[in-house]
């Protein structure tokens, strides 16, 4: 079964680079009743819950594409809520913060495009707040989902009018992409960050 579950979900990652978004989105949601069923055996299975988060999210990303915000909406946030309670039981954990950064992202972004730039900040400063908390590779390693979790909240700023505020957060995305760049100038997704930063 959870094989089967990963082969719908990888179809539908598959239509969604075809555009075939309510393909994707029958993939995914069959995905997610295989998962649901697994859990549902098992709800003390922590990876369980973990692929229903995922799940979630996939089809909220599905519906994003469709623009059915509200639809995309409630899911993004209960994969943040499960993912949430998740991260209640067990804090350290690297998997369960960092999908509560991009689940809290994801919210901010879809709040900010559809002209809500409080809830979107509300929701990129939780980001920044879990993206603080992913262990580090070393105690001195530049974090770049911090980085990112600072532009958002930089755009969400700026979405309200607050452009001195805005410009100190890209600031700080900026000093950051330019400490990754020059500590790993062959990685060109970081000199890409540093050049838009700029």
């Amino acid at each position: 079964q959870a094989l089967l579950s990963g082969a719908h979900g990888d179809l539908g990652d598959a239509y969604i680079e075809i555009e075939d978004v309510s393909s994707a989105l029958l993939e995914r949601r069959a995905a997610l009743a295989i998962d649901q069923r697994l859990s549902n055996k098992e709800p003390a299975n922590a990876f369980r819950l973990r692929d229903l988060a995922l799940d979630h999210r996939q089809i909220g990303e599905a519906l994003q594409l469709q623009r059915e915000v509200q639809s995309a909406l409630t899911e993004f946030r209960v994969s943040v809520a499960i993912s949430a309670s998740l991260h209640a039981k067990d804090p350290t954990n690297q998997y369960f913060l960092t999908d509560l950064v991009f689940g809290h992202q994801h919210i901010g972004e879809l709040l900010l495009a559809d002209g809500d730039p409080t809830g979107a900040l509300a929701a990129f400063r939780a980001s920044l707040e879990f993206a603080e908390r992913v262990p580090a590779t070393s105690p001195d390693a530049p974090r770049p989902r911090v980085f990112d979790a600072h532009r958002l909240i930089g755009r969400a700023l700026a979405a309200q009018g607050s452009f001195a505020d805005a410009l100190d957060e890209t600031e700080r995305m900026r000093a950051g992409y330019a400490l990754l760049a020059s500590s790993a100038p062959d990685v060109v997704g970081y000199q890409i960050e540093l050049s838009r930063s700029h």
